[in-house]
């Protein structure tokens, strides 16, 4: 079938005059060969000068960032208060007496009891929205490049913008809020903890006065056993931590063999230590956010912490949600996507400790 054959096809299924049939056949031929000729696609981004001998790879190379596994060092609740404004924590002591005050003796009264109290923290959350829109005109232009270009371009925008929370909430927990965001709290600058948020987080600045992989055999000795000693004096001796967070400018150095031991690197000996102190294993791991060229305190990290929920925690009422997408105009659609979250508690000040240099 021609050309002017199918123009005529759909000029009188149309219910067109000979006319307008006329200026359909010309229009449709002009753009066929202004296609041919100049086969050029253009949107707000980006130009495509293609040609007959362009062949387009529909795959979009991306830009790589520093990510990591939250979960591996943080306990994340999610799920839990979604849409509400405030999560309350709560908290029991117990007040009972000395095992001497529940002796039985001849004569003893109504026995003592043995009482809780309870406390309560209120967590306020932080919501977020996230806007996704493109037009038909997008589709249509990115439609011309085949090979899905115009799911892809739909899925890159989906995916440019689930990027900036995944990169903003990690940096954001991992290290610190923004400092416009007074309420939120990240892992490097907590400053109280406690069911009141009235217990001052420890610093040591004596214990780790430099990189551990820099410190000569006797060095590295006093730094560990100090840390070690610093943590159980915090904890009287009530808890053990089951991870450390280090400088990523310790990584390469620490895993190296150490010479006066033979077989055994300082991070080997580092585990042993902690797990022949405590009884536990510990992870050891390393945070970008923790080198001082990356924090606001400009210091060297050491976090050295029990990582239970019932020592500290952070929550993720929504996780990133996508909302469907909607038109008023069937021309211009949007989404939303949108998430709730909350910053890092520290229930147990007395399990959560920081050591820091400025090396």
């Amino acid at each position: 079938m021609t050309i002017k054959q199918v123009s005529e096809l759909a000029s009188i299924s149309l219910g067109l005059s000979n006319s307008d049939q006329v200026h359909s056949i010309a229009s449709t031929t002009g753009y066929i060969e202004s296609h041919r000729k100049n086969n050029s696609i253009k949107n707000n981004s980006a130009n495509f000068d293609l040609t007959t001998l362009t062949q387009v790879k529909t795959e979009v190379s991306q830009t790589k960032f520093y990510q990591v596994n939250i979960s591996d060092y943080l306990p994340i609740n999610q799920g839990f208060g979604a849409y509400m404004t405030t999560l309350t924590k709560r908290f029991s002591t117990s007040t009972g007496g000395d095992l001497d005050d529940y002796a039985m003796g001849s004569g003893q009264g109504k026995p003592n009891g043995s009482n809780v109290d309870y406390a309560q923290l209120n967590i306020a959350t932080q919501a977020y929205q996230f806007g996704i829109d493109y037009t038909m005109f997008d589709v249509e232009q990115a439609s011309r490049l085949g090979g899905g270009a115009s799911i892809q371009l739909i899925r890159d925008q989906e995916m440019s913008t689930k990027k900036t929370f995944d990169l903003g909430y990690q940096e954001s927990i991992l290290n610190s809020f923004s400092p416009n965001n007074t309420i939120q709290k990240g892992l490097l600058n907590q400053t109280f903890g406690g069911a009141a948020l009235a217990t001052p987080i420890t610093t040591n600045t004596a214990a780790v006065p430099g990189f551990l992989k820099d410190m000569t055999y006797v060095q590295f000795q006093a730094a560990i056993l100090d840390m070690i000693t610093a943590f159980r004096n915090l904890s009287s001796g009530t808890a053990a931590p089951t991870t450390l967070v280090l400088p990523t400018a310790e990584a390469g150095g620490l895993a190296l063999p150490f010479e006066n031991v033979y077989g055994l690197s300082k991070l080997q000996i580092i585990k042993n230590a902690f797990r022949d102190a405590f009884g536990f294993e510990i992870d050891v791991l390393y945070s970008m956010y923790n080198d001082k060229a990356r924090n606001a305190a400009a210091a060297n990290f050491y976090v050295l912490y029990n990582k239970s929920p019932d020592t500290l925690e952070a929550h993720m009422p929504i996780p990133y949600t996508s909302m469907a997408y909607g038109t008023a105009d069937n021309y211009n659609f949007q989404s939303v996507a949108i998430a709730q979250i909350t910053g890092l508690t520290v229930y147990r000040p007395e399990e959560f400790m920081y050591f820091t240099h400025t090396v």
